[in-house]
């Protein structure tokens, strides 16, 4: 009997093949797509997992309060918070801190060999007891207990030594200081949200007497702090102690900063602080994408649903002879489910095989990852494996609904083809039609807000000018004296060099974090403030043509001992000067040192659009002379590009012969913050095609079918005079009213999901309603498209033949 079963069901698969393969492409297309986002969410949702103790380990977050108002909130916290919560709180087993040069970035020389990056953390002894990164040489219990301690990844390892033994070796660091190379790791795996490339004793920082690593430090933030603790410790609790706690340490600022504990698991995806110590990956987006994943399987699901049970009714009479003849409903179910079944795993084998092959071109072509998935590695915590389980439930599940439907109908109905529930059937294929154009229509217009979105912060104006701007790393290890001599005689030959308008230099460039400072002073009145500083020289200004509110005074920094500072409108305003002209002159002073207010630019995003605009402290270097920066150079529109770099590269190793050059394009350096809305947005562009054309092949196999149970009508109709675009007109107007119901519905769903994407910038587009009817529009002309060259198709057949046939 089964074997009967199948061998019907392979001729069914085959008797009209072009239904079957309609039918099994939608269903494979679907699962296809899904199977990729959900790796990619996969990929995502387990950054930072891989380490043991992941669980119980978590990150201090410093929130800082002025008059019970939030006004900051910091990836970064004070070096002392951590020692506080370890040695007063049973729950906190052990911490680490991480901690940067002051520049930022480093430079290691070994014999002729460099490195240079910002890949280098100064850390505590623990770091390979609470972290779980893989130590290939030296002791990963003492490997950083010792000044001057160094542990390479095998990557940089490589770099400065080659194939030579680095264990014992000493390395230079800024053409100044030794290190001794006391352990080799694996590099950091993609998935971890600390990726290093050198760590040092943090214990160096403080033999050099930078006292913002001291175990004592409560107030200035220069750390990324960690804290091991014991299972399922009560974090809320935690948190309320150690804010208590460290708050009693500094009085006078007793309750400006509260601390938080971010669970390790969290960062990479929820985490969107001040400071990050790199990029994390907007979870909401995450989430955005798992429904979109869900609505392409739902897509599937309804095509596989409705073209099954459409071409199933049209085998009615032979179900029924079978009823007639002796055949129970368990037979007629299991006929039904085994061709219903045939159909979804051929369309799963047909998902998984694009999905392998799809895999690699995408991750290529877009750069985005996607990883890959292990069922034996999915835990119950994971959304990738309900998504996973779901997909299998919901796919055979779907297999079967057609098998009970259809075997529930009486013989009798089934051979006068006048089945009581056949107008229940076709409102219930109405409403799954239409719920197909709702899912279309709704991923249409979320993909054109997003794109809207893209398209306007890569054009809004920043209060600066990028254009035709490239920077350049400062030379790091240059002593001051050499750099007096060597940097004027750069200047002079970059300047010279046709094309080169204007060279300017400071601390950090558009799309860099600043230097977060608080705790300002303006004569007896101190400013509980966060305020944010960049430091260079006055051409700087000009250089990204800011916007002066104020007039400058002429200074000749060269010949004075005084310090000066440009601020910017939101910081005059935070100092109480709501007019420009009103701050110019005034002095503020932070850790002793007076520094006097030049004038005041208007407010520019330093940041991404992700971020607002925040209050700016620009001081002014007396010589220009800076080591550790970027040298910023503007090129006219007509300049050879390819030129310049070369010239200045020429003049830069002359100049510095023991550093190394890097070139960059100002603009691409700051685009690079969105390079996760870049990925989101190619994603839900390319699956939102995709589900386009699940749903076009869903409609055109419909259209077929019923194109084939009303050919006799329409040769009638044909006869009788009615023109192909009367018939064209006859079966598509029931079509467009369900486009157009699906976009009533549509509309306020993706305002309202895309309103709350949105409110992740800063500055965002407004939604209009042309967006929501266009996309309608789109949906109605497509399906208005395949309804009428399918009809049209049909009209040229001779009416005469088909009566006959009839």
């Amino acid at each position: 009997m089964w074997k009967n079963f199948i061998k019907i069901a392979w001729r069914q698969l085959f008797s009209k093949a072009h239904l079957s393969i309609i039918k099994i492409i939608g269903l494979g297309l679907g699962i296809a797509a899904y199977l990729l986002l959900l790796q990619y969410i996969s990929w995502q949702w387990n950054f930072d997992r891989f380490h043991h103790h992941a669980k119980d380990i978590v990150r201090i977050q410093n929130d800082h309060f002025k008059d019970g108002v939030l006004n900051s909130q910091s990836a970064m916290t004070a070096s002392g918070v951590p020692v506080i919560a370890k040695e007063n709180f049973p729950q906190v087993i052990d911490y680490v801190r991480l901690g940067r040069w002051i520049a930022n970035d480093v430079i290691f020389r070994y014999q002729e060999n460099l490195y240079r990056g910002d890949g280098c953390f100064f850390t505590d002894p623990a770091f390979f007891d609470v972290f779980s990164f893989e130590m290939i040489l030296g002791d990963p219990k003492t490997a950083l207990k010792d000044p001057n301690s160094l542990v390479l990844t095998e990557t940089t390892a490589k770099k400065l030594f080659a194939n030579e033994n680095p264990m014992g070796k000493e390395v230079l660091f800024e053409n100044f200081k030794t290190f001794q190379i006391t352990g080799i790791v694996k590099n950091p795996p993609s998935q971890s949200h600390i990726q290093f490339d050198l760590l040092g004793s943090l214990s160096t920082m403080t033999n050099w007497r930078l006292d913002v690593y001291a175990d004592d430090e409560y107030s200035s933030s220069y750390v990324y702090a960690y804290l091991k603790t014991v299972r399922n410790a009560d974090l809320k609790e935690l948190e309320q102690e150690l804010t208590t706690k460290v708050g009693a340490l500094k009085p006078h600022q007793s309750g400006n900063d509260v601390y938080k504990l971010q669970p390790l698991q969290n960062i990479h995806l929820y985490s969107d602080l001040d400071n990050e110590i790199g990029a994390t990956g907007q979870g909401n987006n995450i989430w955005i994408l798992s429904g979109i994943a869900l609505l392409i399987l739902i897509l599937g699901w309804v095509n596989h649903f409705n073209l099954f049970v459409a071409s199933t009714m049209d085998q009615t009479q032979s179900i029924s002879i079978r009823k007639i003849v002796g055949a129970t409903r368990q037979h007629i179910f299991t006929q039904i489910a085994i061709s219903s079944f045939i159909y979804s795993a051929a369309g799963i084998l047909l998902g998984f095989i694009l999905a392998t092959i799809a895999q690699p071109v995408i991750e290529k072509s877009f750069a985005i990852p996607f990883g890959n998935i292990s069922l034996l590695h999915m835990t119950g915590r994971e959304p990738s494996f309900y998504l996973f389980t779901l997909l299998l439930l919901g796919t055979f599940g779907n297999a079967f609904l057609p098998a009970i439907f259809m075997s529930r109908i009486r013989p009798a109905e089934l051979l006068h083809r006048s089945i009581p529930n056949q107008p229940r059937v076709l409102s219930f294929r109405k409403v799954l039609v239409t719920s197909q154009f709702i899912i279309i229509t709704g991923l249409i217009a979320c993909t054109a807000i997003i794109y809207q979105q893209a398209s306007f912060i890569k054009e809004k104006d920043l209060g600066i000018t990028l254009d035709n701007i490239k920077v350049i790393r400062a030379p790091l290890g240059v002593k001051y004296e050499e750099l007096a001599i060597s940097f004027p005689a750069f200047k002079e030959e970059v300047m010279a060099i046709p094309g080169v308008e204007m060279l300017s230099v400071s601390h950090r460039i558009p799309g860099n974090e600043l230097e977060l400072i608080e705790n300002l002073k303006m004569g007896e009145k101190e400013y509980i403030y966060s305020f944010y500083r960049n430091y260079g020289d006055p051409t700087y200004l000009e250089l990204y043509d800011m916007q002066q509110l104020s007039a400058f005074p002429e200074i000749d920094l060269k010949v004075t001992d005084k310090r000066y500072a440009v601020i910017n409108k939101m910081a005059a305003e935070l100092l109480g000067f709501f007019e420009p002209e009103e701050a110019v002159g005034m002095k503020i002073e932070r850790w002793e040192r007076e520094v006097e207010i030049l004038g005041v630019v208007d407010n520019y995003h330093q940041r991404s659009l992700h971020h607002a605009t925040f209050p700016i402290i620009y001081d002014f270097s007396s010589d220009g002379l800076m080591s550790d920066g970027y040298y910023s150079i503007k090129v006219s529109d007509r300049a050879d590009i390819s030129l310049v770099q070369t010239a200045v590269r020429e003049a830069f190793e002359e100049a510095f012969p023991y550093t190394i050059f890097e070139f960059a394009d100002v603009e691409d350096h700051f685009n690079s913050q969105y390079k996760a809305d870049d990925n989101f947005r190619q994603l839900n562009l390319g699956f939102t095609l995709l589900a386009l054309i699940i749903a076009g092949l869903g409609l055109l196999g419909l259209i077929m079918i019923t194109l084939e149970r009303r050919l006799k009508e329409m040769s009638i109709r044909k006869v009788l005079g009615a023109s192909a675009s009367n018939l064209v007109f006859l079966l598509s107007k029931d079509i467009l009213g369900l486009t157009l119901i699906a976009g009533v519905i549509a509309t306020p769903i993706s305002w309202y999901l895309m309103s709350r994407w949105l409110n992740h910038f800063s500055t965002h587009i407004e939604i209009g309603w042309v967006i929501f009817v266009g996309a309608a529009t789109v949906v109605a002309l497509i399906s208005l498209v395949i309804v009428g060259v399918q009809t049209l198709r049909a009209s040229i057949t001779n009416p005469a033949k088909t009566l006959r046939d009839e």
